[in-house]
């Protein structure tokens, strides 16, 4: 497999994309998990995201947590800054979950170097920042770390693919139609790259299964 499983129980940001659902996939106690979906209603990929993050709790028995979008003045959501906001209240419902671990579900591996480098370098800053915030503020609590982590980060679409495929995913967990249309419209950009890169992943599985 491309990714190892994610043995301690975390919170996954998710955002319908292909890879946040692996990651929550690859939990190995999602029924101690949770699928964290932070998505304001005026969103137009609300209705999507929301009814794939039901169908990865319903598969995976994860709980489905919701969010109001948290926003910077002046800032939105495509950002450096509002990338580490978002980190950092991850961070703060993972704390008051009791779970150690922030999951975010990212490949960038089609992006190149400098994009898989900007998301490990913000991982660590924000890991480095909860781990202040836990030990000034509750020495003693139960929760004494706190990580986020990005572990399908240098993944390609088609890797990723793979592991859906691997994990027997539901194709409803997924949304990445540019005209946010649940499941998919089937001719936008965004769907004919997912469906592509499924259609690669099963023939790779066909021929192991002649092999």
């Amino acid at each position: 497999m491309l990714a190892a499983p994610l043995d301690n129980p975390a919170l996954v940001i998710f955002d319908g994309s292909p890879a946040a659902a692996v990651a929550v996939g690859l939990l190995a106690q999602p029924e101690r998990s949770v699928i964290w979906v932070q998505q304001s209603q005026q969103d137009p990929r609300h209705t999507c995201v929301m009814g794939c993050a039901a169908a990865m709790g319903d598969a995976t028995g994860a709980r489905v947590l919701t969010a109001a979008v948290v926003t910077t003045a002046g800032h939105t959501g495509g950002d450096p800054l509002a990338a580490s906001v978002l980190l950092l209240e991850a961070t703060r419902v993972a704390y008051i979950e009791g779970l150690s671990q922030v999951v975010q579900g990212v490949a960038m591996g089609d992006e190149g170097i400098a994009a898989i480098g900007d998301v490990v370098d913000r991982c660590g800053l924000v890991s480095g920042l909860a781990q202040i915030d836990i030990h000034s503020q509750a020495p003693d609590d139960d929760i004494t770390s706190l990580a986020v982590i990005a572990p399908l980060v240098d993944l390609k679409l088609a890797q990723v693919a793979e592991l859906f495929e691997d994990l027997a995913l539901p194709r409803a967990a997924v949304g990445i139609c540019d005209r946010a249309q649940a499941p998919g419209c089937g001719a936008c950009a965004g769907c004919r790259r997912w469906t592509s890169a499924l259609q690669v992943a099963s023939e790779r599985f066909d021929v192991a299964a002649v092999l």
